[in-house]
């Protein structure tokens, strides 16, 4: 009892200091709706839904990311689109060279060379250029075919779902590849004067953003976002700052920077929002707040039994049931969340099959368990 009660003690000491920052940063999350925010922001510009069952959707978002072999693989994108949106960003314009730390632009001591700027920056000298059809004319018949490419073309069919299943992994990169894809196709839209067909790509990538943010892993969550902010909310504020829409852009722009605040919401250290398994409505709280993405409430789910560590008697005896019960009965609530409860059941598998989280449970014999106990709080918390 000695034991568990001085692990217990360390284990509080670490995780209560990080379970204080979590909970200013959600409520800091919640205070500032980043995703509502944009949302709001890009309501006028979503794709209406086209009722796609689940099953089409799936074979959809299967075909996108799928390997490029067989008979109905898609062709890959020539040139690659982050290769294309490089050579949009040409040499660097003279307004941008002093807000650049001196030495950047030259190696010391040997001839300049070539600066690259950010992504945010990349976009907004291209839609510049675009607006005032400086953009060569066969660089912006590339553009329109990124926008025309067969992949892009599936990936804007996927964004009228109101849902994507991505619970399993699958490579999101394809996702963002074909998202900027979309950009450049705007871009190229833009080039030729059809601001409204821009405004709708760029709606699209938004409503891809969103669906990312509601799907269960932290890399939809980080590509979501990404998507959101750079492929989306960013170039939107500045078509509309060219087009003389000085509010508008400030608007938009201010909800990508928003949307920053997603990163303050840390995977490590969830267990010590779950310290007390007889006080846990917190944490029923946050699973149930649509305002936080659902990557990060997933990982929650995972980790509350973590909290066993802050208790000696659990400790001792393995994680108190009312946890994993307080998971599932929480994820019944999540009515926004399709199939909420089978992913409650999935993340908190983990509790009896994982080698030091099985010891919470409480089948490991004695001692065996006590000691995997006290190794799992005191290394793995």
């Amino acid at each position: 009892a000695g034991l568990a009660a001085l692990v217990a003690a360390v284990a509080t000491s670490r995780l209560g200091s990080q379970a204080l920052q979590i909970t200013g940063a959600i409520a800091r999350v919640d205070r500032e709706d980043p995703a509502g925010t944009a949302r709001q922001l890009v309501a006028a510009l979503l794709p209406q839904p086209d009722q796609s069952s689940d099953s089409v959707t799936g074979a959809r978002l299967r075909r996108l990311m799928a390997p490029l072999t067989g008979a109905d693989a898609l062709p890959e994108y020539t040139p690659a689109p982050a290769s294309l949106r490089a050579g949009l960003q040409g040499p660097l314009p003279d307004r941008l060279r002093p807000a650049l730390r001196r030495g950047t632009e030259e190696n010391r001591g040997g001839p300049p060379r070539e600066v690259r700027l950010p992504v945010a920056l990349s976009t907004s000298e291209a839609l510049r250029r675009a607006m005032t059809r400086r953009i060569p004319p066969d660089t912006v018949r590339l553009l329109q075919r990124m926008g025309e490419h067969p992949r892009t073309v599936l990936f804007r069919d996927l964004t009228h779902a109101d849902h994507w299943d991505l619970a399993d992994p699958a490579p999101l990169y394809r996702l963002g590849e074909a998202a900027l894809a979309n950009l450049l196709g705007a871009i190229g839209e833009v080039a030729a004067g059809d601001l409204a067909a821009a405004r709708r790509r760029l709606g699209e990538n938004a409503a891809a953003g969103f669906r990312l943010l509601q799907a269960p892993t932290l890399a939809a969550t980080l590509q979501g976002r990404n998507i959101l902010e750079s492929f989306a909310l960013a170039p939107l504020a500045e078509l509309e700052q060219l087009n003389g829409n000085a509010r508008q852009g400030a608007e938009l722009r201010e909800g990508a920077q928003r949307l920053s605040l997603f990163g303050l919401l840390s995977q490590s250290g969830l267990g010590g929002l779950a310290a007390d398994p007889a006080n846990l409505e917190p944490i029923v709280g946050y699973l149930r707040d649509s305002r936080l993405p659902l990557g990060w409430r997933a990982t929650l789910m995972a980790e509350v039994v973590q909290g066993a560590c802050t208790n000696p008697r659990e400790i001792l005896l393995g994680a108190s049931p009312t946890r994993r019960a307080t998971v599932l009965a929480a994820a019944a609530q999540m009515t926004e969340t399709p199939h909420a409860q089978q992913l409650a059941s999935l993340m908190t598998e983990h509790w009896t099959s994982n080698f030091g989280a099985a010891a919470f449970g409480g089948d490991t014999p004695r001692p065996l368990g006590f000691l995997l106990r006290v190794a799992t709080c005191l290394v793995g918390t």
